[in-house]
């Protein structure tokens, strides 16, 4: 769930360990498309319909959901959209104080495992020793590069929601 950076991210990283297929979800169209380019196996932009859409694609559940959103709300259904001893690995860092409303009967009915994953803690190194291998090409997801005197207008832009992808700001011109 979600295919802004850390998503798309997370689905490259899925179909490269070896998913079947990869389903990715997200609000905004041109993300959609970043993740077909690069992999998605189904893209499906979110709307109120969203969880029975996904039940009527895959009726007895995912294998594995991630949530890359950090939005308690999208967590919530993530857990629903897990099937029978699968798992749901929430990535996505909710904000501080956030609740969600589970059923702990759910979890131990259905064997499912809630997995945290705070990235830089234990996966860091890997990240980088796959990066300098070549094995896995991030380049696709920078949506732009600017100098440091575009960087308020950028700003501007991201906290507008107008921006795609990862936004680097240069020192070098």
């Amino acid at each position: 769930m979600g295919a802004g950076t850390i998503g798309l991210m997370q689905m490259m990283m899925s179909k490269k360990r070896g998913a079947a297929k990869v389903t990715i979800i997200d609000i905004k169209e041109e993300q959609l498309r970043k993740a077909k380019e690069l992999g998605a196996d189904a893209v499906l932009k979110s709307d109120e319909n969203i969880l029975q859409t996904l039940k009527e694609i895959e009726p007895e559940g995912y294998d594995v959901v991630i949530d890359a959103t950090g939005v308690p709300k999208c967590v919530e259904m993530g857990i629903k959209l897990v099937k029978y001893s699968g798992k749901m690995i929430v990535f996505g860092a909710c904000p501080t104080g956030s609740k969600i409303a589970i059923d702990p009967f759910d979890i131990y009915f259905r064997d499912i495992q809630i997995i945290g994953s705070y990235a830089l803690e234990k996966t860091l190194g890997q990240a980088v020793k796959m990066l300098e291998s070549g094995a896995i090409d991030l380049r696709p997801l920078v949506g732009k590069v600017v100098s440091l005197d575009e960087a308020p207008d950028l700003y501007r832009d991201f906290a507008d929601g107008k921006t795609n992808n990862k936004l680097i700001v240069s020192f070098y011109n």
